[in-house]
């Protein structure tokens, strides 16, 4: 179902300064966020073209992590669905276009999966609060829980198409 936000879920702009030399960004504040111990274990960098879904992914047990998405280039419909069995907006999804120029950033709590396509060729930047684990990186299939996708079909990856399915997530225990 889908829901206005989703708790812990947070948007901002990012400040931007042009001028004869270029572009000056700042991208993330933390007092925007209401977040300042967020503490960056890895930083990601994708270039998806336009129609690219990424997502819906997290990390889960001791690697479970908060993530800063911020676009630096284009346009995304950002999705964050709740998998955190005690919130009150569980298994509710939330969207939010966001594009560089504007609102561009996003911070998306531990416990909710995060997805994206791509409107346009679009770059973006990922901060982690924990290392990639391989063994508790997981998500749901973004075409599983009722989100339409705004360009259709998207290209996904092969392990995106094959993650389970929003109702195989809630009969496996092992997630939650």
């Amino acid at each position: 179902m889908e829901v206005e936000s989703l708790p812990g879920v947070s948007y901002s702009n990012s400040q931007k300064h042009t001028d004869l030399r270029g572009l000056f960004q700042k991208s993330y504040q933390s007092k925007l966020h209401n977040d300042e111990e967020f503490r960056v274990q890895e930083v990601f960098f994708s270039i998806s073209h336009a129609g690219v879904i990424r997502g819906m992914h997290l990390q889960t047990h001791d690697y479970a992590n908060r993530k800063i998405v911020i676009v630096q280039k284009g346009v995304i419909v950002d999705v964050v669905l709740d998998l955190r069995p005690d919130s009150k907006t569980y298994l509710c999804f939330s969207k939010q276009v966001l594009r560089s120029e504007g609102l561009s950033t996003v911070l998306i709590p531990e416990g909710v999966a995060h997805g994206f396509q791509a409107l346009e060729d679009a770059w973006t930047l990922y901060l982690s609060t924990a290392a990639h684990s391989p063994t508790h990186d997981t998500g749901i299939d973004a075409l599983s829980f009722g989100f339409n996708w705004p360009m259709s079909p998207g290209i996904r990856s092969d392990r995106d198409a094959s993650l389970k399915s929003l109702s195989q997530w809630k009969l496996n225990a092992r997630y939650q």
